[in-house]
């Protein structure tokens, strides 16, 4: 509506002259005025160029407020996910669709408030963060698609330090032999690497078919323990879980620990 109005100011303001009807030489518009046999040319050129212009200004544009990187510093695995909000608005003068949005991998889910966002408004992203199973520092990305023709893709970046005070070897468990109704085995080590005295205080397991048994309860520093873990399938079929260990550390009051397997028929 807004180029509209420019291109009927202008060709009302324009200064006219009068031809006969012949074929124009050049890009004409005609009033639609007749005149006996004569009507009101104008040039309809630099009307073009003016509505280029307007619509160059009138288009989407996508922002992301503060930052496009969250820093979340260290993160202990504690078995709960990280969740960080990214705050995205129009600073344009046409709605931005947001058309997409994907993670960098399975362990990163991003959730969009809104897809469509008026001129001014916001839509949150909720990035939601699986720390299990990694350490150090790790980043995850966020592709962002929208109709924004400067910017179509924007990424955003979700960083951390995962860090421990008790760590897993291996970081997952994998049962070897399981068959339905016979008992199987698996272990893993727990090491403290903090510089406090850790004291394991339970064992936690999603899954009545799965018991456990640590060998040491209380570690000092760089010192490690066994948990072994004991399986009775009941029927046949894939199983994945985590098992939970709670520790007296205030920094990482619980340790995860993923299993996974497939229970087969004899």
């Amino acid at each position: 509506m807004f180029i509209y109005h420019i291109f009927i100011a202008l060709a009302t303001s324009l200064p006219r002259r009068h031809v006969r009807l012949d074929f124009p030489d050049d890009l004409l518009f005609y009033n639609a005025r007749w005149r006996g046999k004569e009507m009101t040319k104008i040039s309809f050129i630099p009307i073009l160029l003016i509505i280029f212009w307007a619509a160059g200004y009138c288009q989407p544009k996508i922002s992301v407020d503060s930052s496009s990187v969250i820093d979340a510093g260290t993160v202990y695995n504690t078995g709960d996910h990280l969740v960080r909000t990214f705050q995205i608005t129009n600073t344009g003068d046409q709605p931005l669709l947001i058309s997409q949005v994907r993670t960098s991998c399975g362990c990163t889910a991003a959730l969009l408030s809104d897809s469509l966002i008026e001129p001014g408004h916001k839509s949150e992203i909720k990035v939601d963060f699986n720390p299990s199973g990694y350490v150090g520092d790790v980043t995850k990305y966020i592709y962002v698609m929208s109709n924004d023709p400067a910017n179509q893709m924007t990424t955003l970046q979700l960083k951390m330090h995962i860090s421990y005070a008790l760590r897993s070897n291996p970081d997952f468990i994998i049962f070897p032999n399981p068959v339905v109704g016979k008992p199987d085995t698996s272990a893993v080590t727990l090491t403290n690497i903090s510089n406090e005295t850790v004291e394991i205080t339970g064992v936690e397991t999603n899954s009545e078919e799965i018991s456990s048994h640590v060998d040491e309860t209380s570690l000092k520093p760089n010192e490690s323990t066994r948990l072994q873990l004991y399986l009775v399938g009941e029927k046949a079929g894939p199983f994945y879980g985590e098992i939970i260990v709670h520790t007296s550390s205030k920094l990482q009051p619980t340790l995860a620990v993923r299993y996974y397997g497939g229970v087969y028929q004899k």
